[in-house]
Order: structure tokens, then C-alpha cells, then sequence
């Protein structure tokens, strides 16, 4: 094999500090975005201190929530929300949504692969929704969502259970594994 040259060294010992350096970099720069965002919104002087406030107020609530007069209070709120039309649409899909992913009761807690094509060698990367759809002459389907990669959407599909291979994988995991497109590998493997 040969060596490289001093030039295609260079070159490659660059690109490892930029693949070091840069998601750092921006992660300190999102969250300070992010910071600077919210404190506009509330309207303080103080850096950070937005995204402080915020994140105390939502660990409040959440704390507040937890006792019965607190979740009375906040089942009340929601009630009144859903009397309204469009409000009721809107909060419901996003309370929804949230209650799937990070709520008690997350409905996508089973990896699985789905087979496709002719001789079933192309594999989609997905979890398991529900067992059962609930829809018209769909019993022998399932709900699987696709998550993207690179990006916060993804598509639900309802696919015959014989189509469905379960993964044995930490859900967050897998979750990782597919936004990144695949090139984020477990963490214990990065440290090897």
C-alpha cells in the first residue's frame, strides 16, 4: 500500500478535526441561538437566562402535574381547549405527537425492519406503532412509522405483519441510528 503524501495527510488530519471540532462548535451554537431566541421573546437582558426560565417553568409544571389538584387543574385546561375547533385540532395533534415520543406511554418503543420488492432483500428501518390499525379489512396490517433521516418527519405506513421483522435495540438507539442516516453507531462503539 502506499503512503500518502504529505499533502493527503494534511488534508485527512483537517477533515478528522473538522468532524471533532465542528458538531461541538454547533451545538454550543444552536443552543446559544436558541438562548438569545427566547430571551428576546420574553424580553430579558440577561444571555440565557430565557432558556432558564423556560426550562424551570416547564420542570414546574411538569412537578405540578404530578399531584392530583395539579393535574385536575391542567385536565380542566385541556377540556377547555377541546371546546374549541380549531384549537382542539391543533392541540390534540401535538399533544399527541408528544405523548408518543416522550410521554408515559410512547408508542414507538418497537424497532422493527420491513421487508420490500419482489424477493424482499430492500430493509426499511422503522417502529412498530400499534399492533392493531383499527381499519377496515386492514386486521392482518400493522402501523409502522419510517422516521427520516436528517430530518424531523417521516411516514406511516400500514404494512402486512408477515412483512415485519422485530430489532432487538434500545429504541432511542435505533431512533439515533436512523436520523443520522446511519452514521451514528452506538456510543460504546465510538469510544473503542
Amino acid at each position: 500500500m502506499l503512503d500518502k503524501s504529505p499533502t493527503q495527510r494534511l488534508i485527512g488530519s483537517f477533515l478528522k478535526g473538522a468532524a471533532i471540532v465542528l458538531p461541538i462548535v454547533l451545538s454550543f451554537y444552536l443552543i446559544i441561538a436558541a438562548s438569545r431566541w427566547i430571551d428576546g421573546l420574553v424580553g430579558l437582558q440577561t444571555p440565557g437566562l430565557g432558556l432558564l426560565v423556560v426550562v424551570v417553568g416547564m420542570t414546574l409544571v411538569g412537578a405540578f402535574t404530578s399531584h392530583r389538584l395539579g393535574h385536575k387543574i391542567v385536565s380542566w385546561f385541556q377540556e377547555l381547549l377541546n371546546r374549541i375547533p380549531i384549537l382542539k385540532m391543533l392541540h390534540g395533534a401535538i399533544s399527541d405527537v408528544f405523548a408518543a415520543v416522550v410521554g408515559n406511554k410512547t408508542n414507538f418503543n418497537q424497532p422493527v425492519l420491513v421487508s420490500l420488492g419482489i424477493d424482499k432483500s430492500v430493509k426499511l428501518l422503522g417502529f412498530m406503532s400499534e399492533m392493531a390499525v383499527g381499519l377496515e379489512d386492514m386486521e392482518e396490517h400493522v402501523s409502522v412509522y419510517l422516521p427520516q433521516s436528517f430530518n424531523i418527519a417521516g411516514n406511516l405506513l400500514l404494512v402486512p405483519k408477515s412483512q415485519v421483522t422485530l430489532v432487538d435495540m434500545d429504541p432511542g438507539k435505533f431512533m439515533t441510528l436512523i436520523l443520522s442516516g446511519g452514521i451514528v453507531r452506538n456510543s460504546e462503539d465510538n469510544q473503542q
